[in-house]
């Protein structure tokens, strides 16, 4: 049933589209997305046209310590219905959101996850400790049912369910754990010399996740081997049993830094040195380079793309739609693209850079590139999010003070201040760039994550922050330098309500 009462035929939207069938005015309710879905007779969307009594809610959401280290908030995710899913971890002490506290034992470290809905009310909270810091939670993804899924590392004894301890053999096993919908363990496997960092959900609540290893891998009766350092990709069922694998692998070393998927499409950026090897063909790199490589429904190659320049260039985030894959990360130096190249005018310094390439045929559309204006500075950035009415997000962090790069070189923004903050765009640029949300003087601090969402009747966006500091500007009335949010770290929600 959709927001306004009426009920609507469930359809899986891939079907439908090839179907042809589709008539302006038809709205359906998409079963993958679990939302209703609009056709103006071009092109089908999330809602009913233009936005009407638009309101934006700001607002940062506070985990104080009240004793111990403050919580690090470290992975941020969102659901179709505009829930926001996180990962933190603290040594000792107790940390309290709203009337909610979760207090970590002596010599220990609280690990949890947590559902907040779009309002910023705490669902559910969920924990799990370990005596030291050598479990880390890489990445969360939730499926269409609310269970969520986290990956990461594991080399210390950790029991998720509060009664059986798991007991890693070695220095780098991964792990996958399923929270379920009431925020209760649900199950958790282990995959042997093979640490995860990525996790998507596919269509049909199945999971893909991704790492890198070398040495032996096992998962379950799946034995994978490697003599260097390898990427690789699994794909599951619901129950975490693998079905699928794919492994990437160069020379020297190749890492797994981005995955995404589209319904039953994905990608994949690795970085890799050496001779990468691409099927029967051997590519050569003189330095750190990327692979771009997209896949269809058959697990077959539609896209392969190399990202390469001199220096090192290493991949941030990935972003998979119909029609798009979008891709950042940063570059020494120089990159190049097809016949596209920027060169870096200052020696031994990071910038960022940010590309749109066409799923069809890999053409380069679009490109970003932030530059710190100074030696001895650094620009990046960081994460890519978007929302259903076709406006997209990058988060970045300078060091120093940086300058934005449009698409033919000319300089958009200059003297951008030390810190971090968003960009809100559309596709293409051509049109303005607008800098939105929180940007930060001196002393920076790291973006956590980033995600933004678009349904029926709404939109949001929320970016995690380190614990504030004197330095920081006062953002929409909230003054960082009141001591009340001292020891805290905040999720920064930002809400637009159609």
């Amino acid at each position: 049933m959709s927001p306004n009462g009426l009920v609507l035929p469930k359809v899986n939207m891939k079907t439908l589209e090839q179907s042809q069938i589709a008539q302006e005015g038809m709205m359906v309710y998409d079963s993958c997305f679990h939302l209703p879905r609009f056709y103006d007779g071009k092109n089908w969307s999330f809602g009913r046209g233009e936005a009407d009594n638009h309101e934006v809610v700001s607002r940062f959401l506070q985990f104080k310590a009240t004793s111990g280290h403050s919580l690090s908030v470290e992975v941020l995710k969102n659901d179709f219905q505009g829930n926001i899913y996180f990962y933190g971890r603290k040594e000792e002490g107790t940390v309290q959101y709203e009337n909610l506290s979760k207090t970590c034992p002596p010599n220990n470290y609280l690990h949890t996850i947590g559902k907040l809905d779009k309002y910023g009310n705490m669902l559910w909270w969920y924990s799990f400790f370990t005596a030291q810091d050598f479990c880390v939670i890489y990445d969360l993804a939730a499926d269409s049912q609310g269970n969520v899924f986290a990956v990461g590392r594991i080399a210390e004894p950790v029991s998720f369910d509060g009664f059986t301890t798991i007991n890693p053999s070695g220095n780098s096993m991964g792990f996958i754990l399923k929270i379920n919908s009431s925020g209760q363990y649900g199950w958790s496997k282990l995959i042997q010399n093979g640490p995860l960092s990525q996790v998507e959900v596919f269509a049909d609540d199945n999971l893909i996740v991704g790492g890198s290893f070398s040495g032996n891998l096992t998962f379950e009766s799946v034995n994978l081997q490697s003599s260097t350092q390898t990427a690789f990709v699994f794909k599951t069922d619901g129950s975490g049993t693998p079905t699928y694998s794919r492994t990437f692998s160069a020379s020297t070393s190749a890492a797994l830094q981005a995955l995404s998927v589209n319904l039953y499409d994905w990608a994949v950026a690795v970085d890799f040195e050496g001779n990468y090897q691409f099927g029967f063909q051997t590519i050569p790199s003189d330095s750190v380079d990327i692979f771009v490589t997209a896949f269809d429904v058959s697990d077959q190659i539609s896209l392969f793309k190399k990202i390469g320049g001199s220096g090192i260039q290493n991949a941030r985030h990935l972003l998979l739609s119909d029609s798009k894959l979008l891709i950042d990360g940063r570059f020494e130096d120089n990159f190049t693209v097809d016949s596209y190249a920027y060169q870096f005018g200052v020696n031994g310094n990071y910038s960022g850079f940010f590309i749109v390439l066409e799923r069809s045929n890999a053409t380069l559309t679009d490109r970003l590139v932030i530059q710190p204006e100074q030696e001895n500075e650094n620009a990046w950035f960081y994460h890519i999010a978007h929302d259903f009415f076709g406006n997209f997000y990058i988060s970045y962090r300078v060091n120093g003070s940086g300058v934005l790069h449009t698409v033919d070189n000319s300089e958009l923004y200059e003297n951008i201040p030390s810190g971090y903050g968003i960009l809100k765009f559309k596709l293409p640029f051509n049109h303005p760039i607008e800098p939105v949300y929180l940007r930060k003087t001196e002393q920076f601090v790291w973006p956590q994550g980033l995600i933004a969402h678009g349904f029926y009747k709404g939109a949001f966006m929320s970016l995690s922050t380190n614990t504030p500091s004197n330095y920081w500007l006062p953002v929409d009335g909230f003054d960082f330098t009141n001591p009340k949010y001292s020891n805290s770290s905040f999720i920064r929600h930002y809400y637009e309500n159609y």
